[in-house]
């Protein structure tokens, strides 16, 4: 196989931290118009063996060297296992694995990271978190600053090398190659089912969010873009790739691009516009900006860590008698939820209710006995205040809900019994975790 152009493996490295249809369509498509990839899911029990640097892991598919704790380490290698049928639905044709376990490290910090690329006799990329090179086939990252994110990038780097042992191309664009990772990166996972191509309830990285910063800081140009003349940058490849992905008119023309590159073919703009049905890609442009300015994901954490499991799932924790929150971005939502018995997982958890900023916002928060507080932040000052009791949920889950908000007051339902709390900042809604870890499950959003 020939290597990728310097430029290919470059850009393809640079994540931080790593259907003929009309041209006539509705720029902002109805829910039902949109797809998502499929979900896989399996029960993995890895080998999971002490290394130098953390825990060995091996499952059928994988080994991979981690400088994680024995719980990361042993989620990751399943995560990758689940994944590789994810992977393998999603590129055309068989995966040539090279007769044997692919390799992946995720190392402790940059240096030891950029040790390792050396050690192999290739050259460290700047600016990145994440590397792959198929010269050696593997991937190689080091660890981030949430959980998440280290998942996210660590799904980034098997991208890139599933996609070079499914293709028969060896040298497509860089555009290409980094937006299918990027895409293929955000995903939903609960512990054993696994989807790629999501939009995550919350990320510390709002990249979706970036992508209208982009749009309104330089015009499009998506011929320019995929003449691989001018790198738009990850956000909007990204969102590129969740449009052509994503939307039913144009989804087959778009695998009909995508089987071009990988088979080796270079189409430019127009032979690309040919294949999507279109006289030009200028004729999509305004409709991707419409879908890109709707696409953001839907909750902004405030303080870590805050994870993203599935469509209505999130894990939150906040130890150390530290609070965290993560609130909706638009205001005055309603919001419903259950959370684990906060007398099996310790601390407490509830709801935002009202956010003006870290120093002005307020909280509801149930503890194990089944008290009910309220968490109070003005001019920075916190205040707690007993609102009252449920009985104690025991080691069952807790039903919470936002019912209604007017300046300066807050109504919301714990279990069942309807509760009001005064308020300074804006009413908002949102997830709030004290000194505990919490699966936030059934998460619906709706409006007042």
């Amino acid at each position: 196989m020939r290597p990728l152009s310097p430029l290919t493996v470059l850009l393809s490295s640079l994540l931080l931290g790593c259907p003929p249809a009309p041209v006539e369509e509705d720029p902002t498509p109805a829910p039902s118009t949109l797809r998502e990839q499929p979900e896989f899911c399996g029960e993995v029990t890895p080998l999971v063996q002490p290394s130098a640097i953390g825990f060995r892991t091996e499952t059928e598919h994988y080994v991979l060297d981690l400088a994680l704790d024995e719980e990361e380490a042993t989620e990751l290698a399943r995560l990758a296992e689940t994944a590789w049928a994810a992977f393998g639905s999603y590129f055309p044709g068989d995966i040539d694995d090279g007769g044997g376990q692919l390799e992946a490290f995720v190392d402790a910090t940059e240096a030891a990271w950029a040790d390792r690329i050396a050690a192999d006799g290739l050259g460290v990329p700047w600016g990145a978190g994440g590397f792959f090179h198929p010269a050696t086939n593997r991937a190689y990252l080091y660890a981030q600053p949430t959980v998440y994110y280290t998942r996210q990038l660590f799904l980034h780097e098997l991208g890139h090398q599933l996609h070079a042992a499914a293709r028969t191309s060896s040298d497509p664009p860089a555009w290409y190659v980094e937006g299918t990772a990027e895409f293929l990166s955000r995903h939903d996972w609960d512990g054993r089912c696994v989807r790629l191509g999501v939009v995550p309830l919350l990320t510390f990285e709002d990249m979706p969010a970036d992508a209208v910063d982009d749009l309104d800081a330089e015009a499009l140009d998506l011929p320019y873009w995929v003449d691989d003349v001018g790198f738009p940058g990850r956000p909007l490849m990204l969102e590129l790739f969740r449009y052509f992905e994503t939307h039913t008119q144009r989804a087959p023309g778009w695998l009909a691009v995508r089987d071009a590159f990988d088979a080796g073919e270079a189409p430019d703009a127009q032979g690309i516009a040919d294949l999507l049905g279109v006289d030009s890609l200028a004729d999509i442009e305004d409709p991707f900006d419409a879908f890109v300015r709707q696409d953001p994901e839907p909750l902004e954490p405030i303080w870590l860590e805050w994870q993203h499991r599935t469509p209505t799932s999130v894990r939150g924790w906040s130890l150390g008698g530290a609070m965290s929150v993560a609130r909706i971005k638009e205001p005055a939502q309603t919001l419903s939820v259950t959370v684990d018995s906060p007398s099996v997982m310790g601390g407490a958890s509830g709801l935002l209710v009202a956010w003006d900023s870290a120093d002005e916002h307020t909280a509801i928060l149930v503890g194990g006995d089944g008290g009910v507080s309220r968490w109070h932040v003005s001019g920075g000052q916190v205040q707690w205040t007993d609102l009252g009791a449920i009985p104690a949920p025991g080691s069952d889950p807790v039903a919470l809900a936002i019912t209604g908000s007017d300046p300066g007051e807050a109504r919301f339902s714990v279990n069942g019994s309807a509760f009001s709390v005064p308020v300074t900042a804006r009413p908002g809604a949102g997830l709030a975790v004290y000194d505990s870890d919490v699966l936030f499950d059934d998460l619906v959003r709706g409006t007042p």
